[in-house]
């Protein structure tokens, strides 16, 4: 485990990490992401929040995005792996 929970915040320790499955399984770390099972791969879609939060302070993916695309030039726009969907 990385955490226990958010200090002295009962409730939203756990919405976020005490989420059960169907079957009862868990409690596992609600993380945000969105995505879909298709053809046995997984597919992240999105974000709950379009947020990114690192100790304290607040990302956002279009600055992510900007800075990988910065970093070389195989990273630029255009040049990232895309999902084919049927």
């Amino acid at each position: 485990m990385v955490t226990q929970g958010y200090w002295q915040r009962a409730e939203q320790t756990l919405a976020t990490f005490g989420a059960h499955l169907a079957s009862g399984e868990g409690p596992f770390m609600r993380t945000g992401d969105l995505g879909a099972w298709l053809g046995g791969q997984l597919y992240v879609t999105g974000r709950i929040k379009d947020l990114i939060v690192i100790r304290g302070q607040n990302h956002y993916p279009q600055d992510i995005e900007h800075t990988v695309q910065s970093a070389h030039a195989a990273l630029a726009p255009a040049h990232g792996a895309r999902p084919r969907c049927p």
